[in-house]
């Protein structure tokens, strides 16, 4: 997955900061902060480059992206789980040659129901250097199926970060399609859950130097529409910077 701004890369040297508001309308601060990160240790973490992980809504499910040894290509989309919440996480493992190929193909969201799992991929047979991909299954017990391209998303372009809203009815993702070196974010609307998703409308967010805009976990009620992430200051002890959330009226 060649890019001038490989995601990989910009996975291991952004800081994510989330936040979660319901807002009526426009922007706002996240006046709070989160505790201190704790890494998730083995067997999650190895001298690998494990990055840009995404859990399911009731905490069992962890999918990542790693270059570690035995998977299909450059790096691959890993899965571990857990019986619940209090325990630990099991030994990763790939999420097998439906989801994952020769190429590259990460940077998962899994769906607040866990039946669509959304994913990037320069697998042949897409549309520019990377694409977004959707696998589906017909329980959480099942084997994810056959991926699809989500043809009226994709631009010729890198598409990338893609993540969809609770209710699954709204896609959020990065796209350098409109010019500039980071792109902005877009998004893509669908009525019901079996409906193809709408002409991707771009929010006017484009990134800036240094500042890279990414999607997040949407509300299901679609009142919190996005994250916003930008790289943390280099000077150590510094302030980290701002959560910033859209909502919509």
């Amino acid at each position: 997955m060649k890019s001038p701004h490989s995601p990989v890369r910009q996975a291991a040297s952004i800081g994510i900061l989330v936040a979660t508001i319901f807002l009526p309308a426009g922007s706002a601060y996240a006046d709070f902060t989160f505790g201190t990160p704790v890494n998730l240790g083995s067997p999650l973490n190895g001298p690998y480059l494990d990055a840009a992980a995404s859990v399911s809504s009731e905490g069992l499910e962890l999918y990542f992206t790693s270059n570690r040894p035995g998977g299909f290509g450059d790096w691959d989309t890993w899965v571990s789980t857990r019986a619940s919440t209090e325990d630990g996480w099991s030994s990763p493992t790939n999420a097998g040659g439906r989801v994952n190929t020769v190429g590259a193909d990460g940077f998962p969201c899994i769906s607040a129901d866990g039946l669509e799992l959304y994913f990037i991929s320069n697998r042949s047979g897409g549309q520019g250097n990377a694409d977004l991909y959707v696998t589906t299954r017909a329980t959480k017990q099942d084997a994810w199926g056959p991926p699809s391209n989500v043809a009226p998303v994709n631009s010729g372009d890198f598409d990338q970060w893609v993540c969809p809203s609770g209710d699954g009815l709204t896609l959020l993702f990065q796209s350098p399609r409109a010019g500039g070196q980071y792109g902005g974010l877009y998004m893509s609307k669908r009525d019901t859950k079996t409906s193809p998703w709408s002409a991707p409308v771009d929010l006017g967010l484009p990134a800036q130097a240094g500042r890279r805009r990414r999607p997040g976990h949407v509300a299901g009620t679609g009142y919190s529409h996005c994250r916003l992430q930008r790289r943390r200051k280099s000077r150590c002890g510094g302030p980290p910077p701002p959560n910033w959330i859209l909502g919509k009226g």
